[in-house]
């Protein structure tokens, strides 16, 4: 399972990646992505073993080291 961490996901890029992965048929399995922001409006839904959203602040140093131990991040965009 390869785990994406997108810091300040709920801006323009986050939001369209995210939407083309849940959409598109063919897209490989075995991704999930974890995806931050400060807020989040009530359109975006944690979809289990694919996207998961969680609202934090990502310059907390703490916060940010829980969740790169809780879902074993491999890669990060911001």
């Amino acid at each position: 399972m390869r785990n994406i961490l997108f810091l300040g996901g709920n801006g323009f890029l986050g939001k369209n990646v995210t939407a083309y992965y849940q959409n598109t048929p063919g897209m490989p399995e075995g991704i999930h992505f974890i995806v931050t922001g400060r807020s989040f409006d009530g359109t975006l839904r944690n979809i289990p073993g694919k996207i998961t959203y969680c609202a934090l602040d990502f310059s907390n140093k703490e916060t940010l080291s829980m969740l790169f131990e809780k879902y074993a991040i491999s890669e990060v965009f911001h």
